[in-house]
């Protein structure tokens, strides 16, 4: 099964961190998603060196299971007249 990772203020629950290493936390309530625990690691390690570390107390990282619920051909989520027209160029 597959995981990803995202961070979650604490203080503003429901809204996560959004990508880039920012001297000020940006936050929306999508986020960025992190494939690998090792990327996000890497993301807090840059933080580190950059000396902004102080954000981390907001901070909350948040793990979830992606579970495939079902598969769908292009055509399928494509309205016809938008995928005649993106075909014909």
């Amino acid at each position: 099964m597959a995981r990803i990772y995202k961070i979650e203020s604490r203080s503003r629950p429901g809204h996560f961190r959004v990508a880039g290493v920012f001297r000020y936390t940006r936050w929306n309530k999508t986020g960025k998603i992190w494939d690998t625990l090792g990327k996000l690691r890497s993301l807090i390690t840059m933080i580190i060196n950059g000396g902004n570390a102080d954000q981390f107390e907001d901070w909350e990282i948040v793990e979830y299971e992606v579970v495939e619920v079902a598969r769908y051909r292009v055509d399928e989520i494509v309205r016809p007249e938008v995928l005649t027209k993106i075909l014909s160029k």
